[in-house]
């Protein structure tokens, strides 16, 4: 059975943060592949402050770079929107029935999760994989036994602080990009002048 871990975002754009999580992600062993699933519309963000969503799948096959094990999942854009998590694993679960889903969120997101549409379901079905954003414990995030679900598994990623708005920014104030997302992403966001006018 193919153990899938579903990184969903906005990727907007896609950054070396995104892939480091991916890869750790994987290291857990708990995973076989990670599908980066770029979202049409997120329910939480503003939808004027996101780049076409082809540009941002683009981006996103740039920087894997045709990996084997991370790979770029654009079937959210057949969706209703906005893209709720919980209508995506009830198409995912029909279509790919022998598939084992796991889904990847950082720590931050997962302690709003209660806040989610069909948050419980979600909680109650699929096995989450937490990561942490500032370096919070295990031993701490395990403790609080209001927030952990008990099948829930956590691993830590050390990460630098880069955000997609922070290199939003900086492309608007004509500073460098470079190593903040991968080479060919730089190349695409210069040449064609991406988020030089957006939010």
């Amino acid at each position: 059975m193919m153990r899938v871990g579903l990184f969903f975002g906005s990727f907007n754009p896609i950054h070396i943060g995104h892939l480091l999580i991916a890869n750790e992600a994987l290291h857990t062993d708990l995973i076989d592949q990670v599908w980066l699933c770029p979202t049409p519309q997120n329910p939480h963000k503003q939808k004027a402050s996101l780049l076409d969503y082809q540009k941002r799948l683009d981006l996103c096959h740039l920087a894997i770079d045709n990996t084997s094990r991370i790979v770029v999942n654009d079937f959210e854009r057949f969706l209703e929107r906005p893209s709720y998590t919980a209508n995506s694993m009830r198409y995912l679960i029909s279509k790919y029935s022998t598939y084992a889903f796991s889904i990847i969120v950082g720590e931050d997101n997962y302690r709003t999760l209660h806040k989610w549409h069909d948050a419980n379901w979600l909680m109650e079905t699929f096995p989450f994989l937490v990561y942490s954003r500032l370096g919070l414990e295990e031993e701490k995030l395990l403790s609080d036994k209001e927030v952990f679900h008990t099948t829930h598994q956590f691993f830590g990623c050390d990460l630098l602080d880069i955000s997609s708005s922070s290199i939003r920014q900086r492309i608007r104030e004509g500073k460098s990009i470079e190593y903040l997302t991968p080479p060919a992403v730089v190349e695409e966001i210069t040449l064609s002048k991406l988020y030089q006018n957006n939010d």
